[in-house]
């Protein structure tokens, strides 16, 4: 006999339970989750899912083998609600915790029934430094529309993330202009009063220029289509347009890996120390002035290419970087890392070399043993021009 679900359980999300079978919600991702989730490997890793609803990707993502902490507002917190002028604002703030706590109550009741190890936190997630601990994923699945200041909840999260953030949203404002701008466009309208819960819609080129600034230079983009069961206010079933946008950072963990694209990244050791990460950058001096990195194109043909790092020297300096002999770019470094970054340069079949020259001569800084010329932090170089691949 089916168990009868709670009556005060509100289900965001279409979830199958044992000894309960399929419970119907707003959104049934169960068919396409991949695409939601970026099309990665979950097993092993530490994840923060922002904004988990009554947790499909939380228990979805710890199925495939994640250890999942999940991050929501709570009943106590303040939502980012629209201060419609004719609404009473304790009333919407009201009925906002209402609807949170039912959904909170779905969650544990999913979670117990699939006995389930994820952690909830609560708390907002212009908070998240204070609330979480480090993980190396995070996913803020449909979290940006939601909030006032996309840019500083994308920023509190990569905060705590080791190398990789995965944005999904679903695309209501749908024209390719916007979509290939770095824009927002503003959901609530005046004559839209019900409309208290969402703010923007943030396009796929935004969030790729803020997760940049933020120090995940490496990005992928894909649109898919996610099925849209039905609300009270909106009862027309659908097909919806999403985008998922996973940036990565540079780690030693990736380093000399053949990527997605075919692209691969080599550092010869008679050139460079070992590699050092730290406060969430991955970086390598040279042993001389000059240094070379090999990147390997195991594609066929010539591809298009960007290069983004960061370079530091000891003191302040003249840095050049060349592809295959020829400038691509130069630079003033001042002691510290200075951003660099190259697009549409072209990467030939087979090998590749990138030289990274500095006027000064290396010198060794006081308690290293180690003579240092220049450093190379977060090398990515990301091939451009793919319908998965961003740019």
């Amino acid at each position: 006999m089916r168990e009868a679900i709670p009556t005060d359980c509100v289900f965001y999300q279409a979830i199958e339970l044992p000894g309960i079978g399929l419970i119907e919600g707003s959104w049934d991702h169960r068919h396409t989750a991949d695409d939601y989730l970026g099309q990665l490997e979950y097993q092993g890793r530490r994840v923060l899912d922002v904004g988990p609803a009554n947790g499909f990707f939380t228990f979805e993502m710890e199925r495939r083998g994640a250890e999942v902490t999940a991050l929501d507002l709570g009943t106590q917190g303040e939502w980012d609600s629209v201060p419609h002028s004719f609404l009473d604002v304790n009333s919407v703030r009201a009925n906002l915790q209402e609807n949170v706590r039912r959904v909170e109550n779905a969650f544990w009741f999913a979670h117990q029934r699939l006995q389930s190890n994820a952690k909830l936190v609560h708390g907002s997630v212009y908070d998240t430094p204070a609330l979480v601990q480090p993980v190396e994923t995070a996913l803020m699945g449909n979290v940006l529309q939601h909030v006032r200041d996309p840019f500083r909840a994308i920023e509190q999260v990569a905060k705590v993330v080791a190398d990789t953030i995965v944005i999904s949203e679903a695309v209501w404002h749908d024209d390719e202009a916007f979509l290939t701008a770095e824009a927002m466009w503003l959901i609530p309208r005046a004559d839209t009063p019900y409309c208290t819960h969402s703010w923007w819609q943030v396009s796929p080129a935004m969030v790729t220029a803020i997760l940049r600034i933020l120090g995940f230079p490496q990005i992928s983009l894909k649109y898919h289509q996610q099925r849209f069961v039905g609300s009270e206010s909106d009862r027309r079933a659908r097909m919806v347009k999403h985008f998922t946008v996973v940036g990565t950072r540079p780690g030693e963990r990736s380093s000399e890996a053949i990527d997605a694209s075919g692209l691969q990244v080599l550092f010869p050791a008679e050139g460079w120390h070992a590699g050092e990460l730290g406060t969430g950058h991955w970086w390598r001096w040279s042993r001389d002035k000059s240094a070379t990195v090999r990147v390997h194109n195991h594609r066929s043909s010539k591809c298009s290419a960007s290069v983004s790092c960061g370079i530091a020297t000891l003191q302040a300096d003249r840095v050049e970087l060349y592809l295959n002999g020829s400038m691509i770019w130069s630079g003033d470094t001042i002691g510290f890392p200075i951003p660099l970054f190259v697009r549409a340069v072209t990467l030939n079949p087979g090998a590749n070399t990138l030289e990274f020259r500095a006027r000064n001569e290396p010198s060794q800084p006081a308690g290293d043993p180690r003579v240092l010329g220049l450093a190379v932090y977060d090398l990515t170089i990301s091939a451009e021009g793919s319908d998965s691949q961003g740019s």
